[in-house]
């Protein structure tokens, strides 16, 4: 590739870009652990650490990586990392290329394979947990109207809209999983599924094991345990149960390190929950928008009573009134 030694671009592409240029084969997107369809989904065509893109809950953009260096680019260091290419599968048939063209170069793969992603506060009852970092005060409340549509209210119209029937859902904008069928299953397994989650995730993450190639296998394992979140889908969108399959996934990617300690021991650690939060949970709410905490349910986790929302759909129920389903046997899985 020539050089312009009188302008600060692309000196060098030492390795080909050409990957860029052919879709993933579906064996390649499961090898990643679908790691790159959900890069794409929040970065591409407009996405940043700071919040997603346009496509984030369109399931027909798909991603693969490559390993990409590229040196002395407008005088930034070597990159030697791995990216994401991206595309967009087409209703009939084919693959749009999303992947950007720089300084005349066409194909670039500008999509990072691992980020850090901000919460988004504003539309999700979320956050770090810390004072200076905001959240958990979102101003918008999840609500389903007398006829079953679910509507998203800001916080000073939730009242009126009750007396006259509707019922609150959770805290934070209507999403995927925001229907009462699914809080229901939140509720109902609160004692016991993060364990549960937690068995299943690492015996598809097992290097030597089936792992995650079959994602169906997955979420049906979870279903069977009594997870079962519903997982029918519209059109390019995700399922509840893909929410949380994807946060597995993501977990088994991007937070191998800090929760190594899940393949001998299921509980949850400090570490791993900090790394899923700040690498992971972001994803997970914007595509859920109801968990345990926006849906006022405490769960087996320890969280900060004030992260807890107060005008979820058990938000003031007792412990005792809330439904409770047996745990789960080893042998289900």
């Amino acid at each position: 590739l020539g050089v312009d030694a009188s302008t600060d671009r692309a000196a060098s592409l030492v390795k080909p870009w050409k990957n860029c240029t052919d879709p993933p084969t579906p064996e390649e997107r499961a090898a990643d652990k679908y790691q790159c369809d959900r890069q794409c989904r929040w970065h591409a065509e407009g996405g940043s650490a700071g919040a997603p893109g346009p496509h984030f809950s369109n399931r027909s953009v798909i991603g693969k990586p490559i390993k990409f260096r590229y040196l002395v680019w407008r005088n930034s260091d070597s990159l030697n990392k791995k990216m994401c290419c991206c595309w967009q599968e087409q209703p009939g048939g084919g693959h749009r290329n999303m992947n950007d063209v720089v300084d005349g170069l066409e194909n670039m793969p500008l999509v990072p394979r691992t980020s850090v992603k901000s919460f988004q506060i504003d539309d999700t009852w979320s956050g770090t947990g810390k004072e200076e970092d905001g959240g958990f005060d979102c101003d918008y409340v999840c609500t389903e109207d007398p006829y079953g549509s679910l509507r998203t209210l800001r916080r000073s119209d939730v009242d009126a809209a009750v007396s006259n029937g509707t019922k609150k859902l959770h805290c934070g904008r209507c999403a995927t999983c925001s229907a009462m069928r699914d809080i229901e299953v939140l509720a109902g397994t609160r004692e016991w599924i993060t364990e549960a989650m937690t068995t299943v995730g690492v015996e598809f993450a097992r290097p030597l094991g089936e792992g995650f190639k079959n994602v169906s296998h997955l979420q049906h394992s979870l279903y069977n345990i009594g997870f079962n979140l519903s997982m029918d889908r519209r059109d390019d969108s995700p399922s509840c149960m893909d929410c949380w399959t994807d946060n597995i996934m993501c977990d088994a990617v991007q937070c191998v390190g800090p929760c190594w300690t899940k393949f001998f021991d299921p509980k949850q650690t400090p570490n791993c929950i900090a790394c899923d939060e700040k690498r992971c949970g972001p994803e997970f709410i914007k595509c859920a928008g109801a968990n345990r905490r926006s849906s006022g349910i405490i769960s087996d986790i320890e969280r900060d009573i004030k992260t807890v929302c107060r005008d979820g759909a058990f938000s003031h129920t007792h412990e005792e009134d809330l439904p409770t389903w047996s745990g789960y046997s080893k042998k289900e899985i």
